[in-house]
């Protein structure tokens, strides 16, 4: 056999392995979470550390419902970031509104949102700029939060934002639980509220909102292109509803009853890409260290012609 060849087989034995390791690593973290939640459905296995209902149950609640065209409540009352009274629809004027339900103490999945947002923002050209052609809202679901938080979140963002006059067209709003419910509900954006742990169990997108006030488009996920941003928002702009967007989204929930606490779904997904990454970047430094040992003059020339 060739010295070419063995490299190739060889090469091809070690790619093998570290595919083979990714794929157990992948299935300790599944089997790592279906143990988990045998023992939330055990009740008697750990009383104590059962303290919130099942996750599977909740998963399918948990959700962003897309109910397109639908129109906002423009009479409900928020409060802005100095804990003034304003009216939903004094917000909502002559241009699209992208519009995210988050809470400001949200320990992830929200600020991963709100990120998504600043970049899509921030990569409009000249001409598509946020407070020129759109104003964005965004609306804590948690009642307890207030203006000083909102402030401060808003302040942390625009920081990221190299836009003008940002500060008078992103509101951070917070409001009692009835207006918040009643718009969650209407725009299809359903959550939980987990007492022990005082989380939120929530989906991650943004609504895309008319001049009028009717959901346009839903934009599922934490990566707001910003082209398909600014298709959106001018398609909500000229006042026609948008299509049922078929795309995954994350959700920021999983029960541990080893602590007593959710976790969170979004780092299982993480784990499972960092580990395809590494795999890809074995392999790929195998194959370059095959390729080189054929070149002339490598080690494994000069053996084989000695």
């Amino acid at each position: 056999m060739s010295a070419a060849r063995k490299d190739r087989r060889h090469a091809f034995r070690w790619v093998a392995a570290v595919v083979l390791v990714s794929v157990l690593s992948c299935a300790g973290i599944a089997q790592g979470q279906q143990a988990t939640e045998e023992q939330v459905n055990d009740f008697e296995l750990d009383p104590i550390a059962f303290r919130g209902p099942d996750p599977k149950d909740r998963f399918k609640e948990i959700k962003i419902q897309q109910n397109l065209g639908v129109q906002i409540p423009m009479d409900l009352v928020f409060r802005n970031e100095r804990d003034e009274e304003v009216r939903l629809g004094d917000l909502i004027t002559d241009k699209p509104v992208v519009l995210s339900m988050v809470y400001y103490e949200c320990p992830m999945l929200c600020t991963l949102v709100l990120n998504g947002q600043v970049a899509g923002f921030d990569g409009q050209p000249e001409d598509f700029r946020l407070g020129d052609a759109f104003t964005a809202i965004s609306v804590s679901i948690n009642p307890k939060e207030r203006g000083a938080l909102a402030q401060e979140k808003k302040d942390n963002y625009l920081a990221d934002l190299h836009i003008e006059n940002a500060a008078d067209n992103w509101h951070f709003l917070t409001g009692d639980e009835e207006a918040i419910e009643t718009l969650a509900a209407t725009i299809g954006f359903r959550y939980y509220y987990d007492e022990p742990t005082g989380q939120y169990a929530h989906d991650s997108g943004i609504m895309i909102v008319t001049p009028k006030g009717k959901v346009s488009a839903y934009y599922l996920g934490i990566d707001y292109l910003p082209g398909n941003l600014r298709k959106a928002l001018k398609i909500a702009g000229a006042g026609t509803i948008g299509k049922f967007l078929r795309q995954p989204s994350l959700l920021c929930y999983a029960y541990d009853p080893t602590s007593g606490t959710y976790g969170f779904v979004i780092m299982s997904a993480l784990r499972l890409a960092g580990i395809g990454t590494v795999s890809l970047v074995v392999g790929f430094w195998v194959l370059s260290y095959a390729k080189n040992r054929r070149r002339p003059g490598s080690g494994t020339q000069t053996q084989t012609s000695s």
